[in-house]
């Protein structure tokens, strides 16, 4: 003999399905977030990764960057004195045309000086570090 479910019994099993579809969903949801977090760090460390990458490989064109930065505050400088350079341009050019021998002379000494100094400066940076 079947008997007729209650009047409010109908009510509570939709109740009790809507609850478990709730359950259902916020366990999904968590899920999700929980898919998304794990992307989100995963991004993170190759983020990371290619940040290290980037500065390393950058490492190599760093000298190139430092030369434009010297040839452009040289620029600067010249744009800020241009008295200055327009006398010593006019004395080298005096000097080349009323001596230029001894003007050849002096710049071969100079050249000579400043390579001799490029090449010493090592030693003195190390003596220096282990004084």
């Amino acid at each position: 003999m079947n008997e007729a479910p209650a009047p409010g019994a109908a009510g509570l099993a939709d109740d009790a399905a809507r609850v478990q579809v709730a359950r259902h969903l916020r366990r999904k949801k968590i899920d999700v977030d929980d898919s998304l977090l794990s992307r989100r760090d995963q991004l993170k460390l190759r983020s990371d990764y290619l940040r290290n990458q980037l500065s390393f490989k950058a490492g190599r064109v760093q000298p190139v960057f430092r030369a434009a930065d010297r040839v452009a505050d040289g620029a600067q400088w010249v744009k800020a004195h241009p008295g200055l350079v327009a006398v010593a341009v006019a004395g080298l050019l005096g000097a080349v045309i009323a001596r230029p021998r001894a003007f050849m002379r002096l710049g071969s000494r100079a050249f000579a000086a400043w390579q001799m100094v490029q090449r010493t400066q090592p030693l003195v940076r190390a003596f220096m570090r282990r004084g």
